[in-house]
Formats: structure tokens, sequence, C-alpha cells
């Protein structure tokens, strides 16, 4: 299973990037190690074994009021079955949660899935 309850990763400076963009922070500006960057636990619990899980994200950095979403749809042993990422404009960062809500929903609808939870940190 690609996420079990608490696997270690290491993640690449480009990952952790990646990381930072999709999160909207600059976690880690200086003293950038080349090679690995650092270990992160990474957790996720699965929905139930009927069931898809939407898990989504909405980012705005307050200058110059930036913001994005993403979202990402994995079946019951988390394997990846859709995904979206967007540009979202000029809004706060609630506003792009909801946007990736929306976007989200759609996406499930458009895939047919009935039977989703929706994860979301806002």
């Amino acid at each position: 299973m690609l996420f079990a309850s608490n696997p270690t990763y290491s993640l690449s400076v480009q990952q952790w990037r990646w990381l930072e963009l999709l999160n909207g922070s600059m976690l880690l500006e200086k003293n950038l190690p080349s090679k690995v960057l650092h270990i992160v636990s990474i957790g996720w619990k699965p929905p139930w074994e009927d069931r898809f899980k939407l898990n989504i994200d909405g980012v705005s950095k307050a200058s110059p009021n930036r913001a994005g979403r993403c979202g990402i749809i994995r079946d019951s042993l988390g394997r990846w079955v859709a995904g979206f990422m967007r540009n979202t404009g000029t809004t706060s960062a609630l506003e792009a949660e909801l946007w990736a809500l929306r976007d989200g929903l759609m996406l499930t609808a458009d895939l047919h899935l009935l039977k989703i939870h929706v994860e979301a940190d806002a």
C-alpha cells in the first residue's frame, strides 16, 4: 500500500520546494542541502472499503495575494484515481479552499463516484 499509517519518506530539495509551493510557504529558504533535505512522516487514513477519498487544499500568499487550489482522489487502498491543480488568481486562502472543494466535487461527479469522503485542512 502506498500510504501506510506512519511511513517515512526522504524528500529531495526539489520535492520540498514543491510542497512549499502547494502549502504557500517558504519553509526553508536558506541552507538547503544538495541531496536529501528532510525526512517527513506522512499519515493518511483510507476511506471505508467501498468509498473514495477526496483530499483538497487551497493556498494563498499574503503578498502579492496569489492563490491556488489542488485536490486528489484515491481509492480505499490509497491508489490515485484522479487529481487537479489550478491557479485561483488573487483571493484569500478560505476562498481558494472553497474553489478546491467545488472543483473536487465536480470531478467526483464527472467520474460518477457517489460514495466519497472529503478531507480538507480549512
